[in-house]
């Protein structure tokens, strides 16, 4: 299940990490100018609509997990033995069928597994706590921080067994964005925030878990600070360096992101449509980069894609609009277009190594309930109008037959849906 990977490009490395003292600590990180990353600037060319799932995906394929209600933005490791998913209250692990197996308690955390797979760890921001479990669950050790950190999110990874990456939920309210913990609990590492904001004192911070600050791909691990233009690869020797640098999509400027205005949400969704401002989260794969954006970043926003092949350096761009489906096609493929096996549109929500998972079927494509039978059977209903939300074309007859049979035996009150996406290498 397991492949290597015999390409990586080549980045100039970026020393942005340093010591942990008392002068040391408050110096800005120095940054090595250099053009040998990827860079996609405004009039980098680009396809627009043009990329389907059949075109990049490798392999399609479903799990029937036995259990109901798993969240949309949860976190997802698919193992060779084991798929283990988190959704910021518990731990849950089931066998390669989607048989329930055991589950952990871990209330306003996060997960991560190691490198080679041999265990995985509990971050727990509330008791400040990292606790490394075996496979079959059983708590191994157990790491209390040394030094208070106001964290949230999505934002743990564990580099290897002795060393702890930790991004802050606030980029511009903290003195840090980025942590380095050993094994003992103790700072060793930090990086100075870049953008210091003293936010109003109504301020809310809203959609922390999206932005996907911290995470893992075959190739090592992955860090993209808030609104930032540039993602970065973290190295087990706590150095940063730029693998891809993209300012086509507009951000949201600092004095106008939602955790530091204090605008009501309806006020700033407004804003950030008038204006183009986006919320970014990265996906990466050996041959793919993808950009997943939307106005504001709020969870009622379509997400638009800019997926860039590092094998011959073409962009696409995949476009979601309500109005145009609607008006144009009549159909929700809200994602990107499924012709695969004429399933539901792909939405990736969470990545493991190589596969890209989307759970149940995405709020996007099925509204603040998910409800995939529904929706592959039915489809959609708005203003009294019923549209399909499934495709009508599949690249083979036996794609479809599959993922027919797939929700032939699928109970909504007792099961919830991983579709899992291999791209092409």
């Amino acid at each position: 299940m397991r492949h290597n990977i015999g390409w990586i490009l080549t980045f100039t490395i970026l020393s942005t990490c340093y010591p942990v003292s008392k002068q040391a600590s408050e110096k800005q990180a120095r940054t090595t100018d250099s053009k040998e990353w990827v860079t996609l600037s405004a009039g980098y060319p680009e396809e627009r609509n043009g990329l389907t799932l059949d075109e990049w995906a490798d392999t399609v394929f479903y799990v029937r997990l036995q259990c109901p209600g798993l969240t949309d933005d949860c976190q997802v490791h698919y193992l060779d033995s084991l798929i283990l998913t988190y959704d910021n209250l518990m731990l849950k692990a089931f066998s390669p069928e989607g048989n329930l197996l055991y589950q952990l308690p871990n209330t306003s955390g996060c997960m991560d597994v190691l490198a080679e797979e041999s265990a995985f760890y509990l971050y727990n921001f509330e008791d400040g706590t990292i606790k490394k479990y075996s496979l079959d669950g059983k708590e191994q050790k157990k790491i209390r921080l040394r030094e208070e950190m106001d964290t949230y999110g999505r934002n743990f990874v564990a580099l290897n067994d002795t060393l702890f990456a930790i991004s802050m939920m606030n980029v511009g309210y903290n003195p840090y964005e980025l942590f380095f913990v050993n094994g003992e609990g103790r700072m060793v590492h930090r990086l100075k925030n870049r953008e210091p904001f003293r936010p109003q004192n109504n301020a809310s911070v809203h959609n922390s878990v999206w932005h996907h600050r911290l995470f893992r791909i075959e190739e090592g691990c992955r860090y993209y600070p808030s609104y930032s233009d540039t993602l970065y690869e973290v190295r087990p020797n706590t150095i940063l360096r730029p693998v891809l640098t993209e300012n086509k999509i507009t951000k949201v400027p600092l004095e106008h992101r939602l955790e530091y205005s204090g605008q009501h949400v309806n006020d700033y969704i407004k804003e950030s449509v008038a204006k183009n401002w986006n919320a970014v989260r990265h996906f990466e794969t050996s041959r793919f980069c993808i950009m997943e954006y939307k106005a504001g970043g709020h969870n009622l926003s379509l997400s638009n894609y800019l997926i860039y092949d590092k094998t011959n350096g073409k962009l696409h761009r995949t476009n979601n609009r309500l109005n145009l489906a609607l008006k144009e096609a009549g159909r929700l493929h809200f994602g990107i277009f499924n012709d695969y096996d004429g399933g539901l549109a792909f939405a990736p929500s969470s990545q493991s190594g190589e596969y890209l998972v989307m759970v149940n079927a995405s709020k996007q494509q099925g509204g603040q309930e998910t409800h995939p039978h529904t929706l592959f059977q039915t489809g959609r209903t708005l203003g009294g109008k019923n549209y399909q939300v499934r495709s009508d074309v599949w690249s083979e007859e036996s794609h479809r037959q599959q993922l027919t049979a797939f929700f032939r035996d699928f109970d909504e009150k007792q099961h919830s849906m991983l579709m899992i996406v291999k791209p092409k290498k």
